[in-house]
C-alpha cells in the first residue's frame, strides 16, 4: 500500500491503482480529482499554476481549493457532464441511468454506514423481451435494445433494495441475485461483499452514442459560468474540470481530439474535460 500526499479517507492508492472507499458525493469528487492529478494534463496544471497539492482544502463552492507556491488561492470546480433530454421525454437515457446510479450509491452508503459492510452492487433493468419465448419479441430486443425511461419513485426503489438485501443477508462469499418489482418495472439486483473497505456500484445499460456533443458541452459550461463570481468569494481564481463518464453510466458520447479545435465560451481561465469513455482509458483535454 502506498499513500498519496494529503491522503483522504475516500481515496487510496494501491499497487498503482486508485480505489474509491466511500461512495459519497465528496468521495467520488476526490476520486475524480485524484485521477485528474495523476494524468499528464493534471501534472501540467500543477506545474503551470505552481499548485501545492498538499494544500488541498475540501470545499463546496468550488469543490476544492489549492494554494500556489506564491500564496494565491486557486479553486477547482467539478461538474459531471450528462446528456440531457432532447426528445421531449421527461428524462434522457443518461439522466435515467444516473438516477439508478444514485439509488445504488445510496444503498452502498447505507450498508457501509449502518452495517459496516462494503458492497459491490449491480442494478439491471429486467427486460422481458430478452428472455421471451416469442422469437419476435426476442428479435425486437436484439435490434432495439434500450433501457426505458422509468416512471417510478427512485427513493422507493432504494428502500426496496435495502429491505431485500437485509432480508436475505449479504453472503460472506459468493454472489446473491434478487428480483425486485416496482410499478411496471422489474430489476435484477446482484450484490456481494467487496474488498474491505472499498465499495462499487454498477448499472447495466444500453443506449445510442452521440458524436462530439459541442452544444451540450457549452450548455454545461454555461451553467457554471453563471456561478463564477460566487466561486471567487472563496478563492482568487477558479478552474473547471468536466467529468464525462463512460457508456456504463448511460452517458453514450464519443469524444475525440476534434474537440480541441472548438472554442468554448467560458468565464474560467482554464477548463479541462476528463473523458472515461475510450476503452477503459482516461483522456483529459484542455479546452481553453
Amino acid at each position: 500500500m502506498k499513500k498519496a500526499k494529503n491522503p483522504s479517507k475516500s481515496v487510496l492508492f494501491h499497487s498503482g491503482k486508485l480505489f474509491l472507499i466511500e461512495n459519497t458525493q465528496k468521495g467520488r469528487e476526490e476520486w475524480y480529482l485524484a485521477r485528474f492529478l495523476e494524468s499528464e494534463q493534471g501534472k501540467q496544471w500543477i506545474r503551470k499554476y505552481h499548485i501545492d497539492v498538499d494544500s488541498k482544502i475540501l470545499s463546496e463552492s468550488p469543490d476544492f481549493i489549492f494554494t500556489t507556491q506564491n500564496g494565491k488561492k486557486i479553486g477547482l470546480e467539478l461538474t459531471q457532464f450528462i446528456l440531457k433530454n432532447t426528445t421531449g421525454k421527461k428524462k434522457s437515457h443518461a439522466e435515467n441511468i444516473q438516477a439508478l446510479y444514485r439509488v445504488g450509491h445510496k444503498v452502498v452508503e447505507y450498508f457501509k454506514r449502518n452495517k459496516d459492510i462494503p458492497l459491490s452492487l449491480l442494478i439491471e433493468y429486467y427486460d422481458e423481451r430478452k428472455w421471451s419465448a416469442n422469437w419476435k419479441e426476442h428479435l425486437d430486443y436484439c435490434y432495439n435494445p434500450t433501457t426505458p425511461i422509468f416512471n417510478i419513485n427512485f427513493n422507493e426503489l432504494k428502500n426496496l433494495i435495502i429491505q431485500r438485501i437485509e432480508s436475505v443477508g449479504v453472503p460472506s462469499w459468493g454472489v446473491n441475485k434478487e428480483y425486485i418489482t416496482l410499478g411496471n418495472y422489474s430489476f435484477i439486483i446482484t450484490f456481494d461483499r467487496f474488498y474491505e473497505p472499498y465499495t462499487k456500484v454498477f448499472v447495466n445499460s444500453i443506449g445510442l452514442s452521440i458524436d462530439v456533443p459541442f452544444d451540450e458541452l457549452q450548455q454545461e459550461i454555461d451553467k457554471k459560468n453563471h456561478k463564477y463570481a460566487s466561486y471567487l468569494k472563496q478563492c482568487d481564481e477558479c478552474h473547471l474540470l468536466i467529468i464525462s463518464e463512460d457508456s456504463s453510466t448511460g452517458n453514450c458520447v464519443t469524444l475525440s481530439n476534434e474537440i480541441l479545435q472548438k472554442k468554448f465560451n467560458s468565464s474560467f481561465p482554464a477548463v479541462y474535460l476528463m473523458d472515461f469513455g475510450k476503452f477503459n482509458c482516461i483522456n483529459v483535454y484542455y479546452l481553453n
